[in-house]
């Protein structure tokens, strides 16, 4: 695979990236509202929605630098 197309799809990513901190945000907006109406077990599905959000994040931003720095030698630093 090409270093362009690398980049392309590490775009790729950094752009779902912007899309999934948008749920983020939302996700933490309802979870403010459940829990002023007292709806715990609302509460408590949003909260474990939002956990499994923050590590879909962390693993797209792994991937999304891994793919901008695969060719570069600061990719060689980072794995020793």
């Amino acid at each position: 695979m090409k270093e362009n197309n690398l980049v392309t799809l590490a775009d790729e990513y950094a752009e779902n990236i912007k899309l999934l901190d948008h749920s983020i945000a939302q996700c933490r907006i309802s979870i403010k509202q459940a829990s002023e109406s007292n709806r715990k077990m609302l509460v408590s599905k949003l909260k474990s929605n939002l956990a499994e959000m923050y590590r879909h994040r962390r693993e797209l931003t792994e991937t999304e630098k891994h793919l901008r720095y695969y060719y570069s030698n600061e990719e060689e630093k980072k794995a020793v």
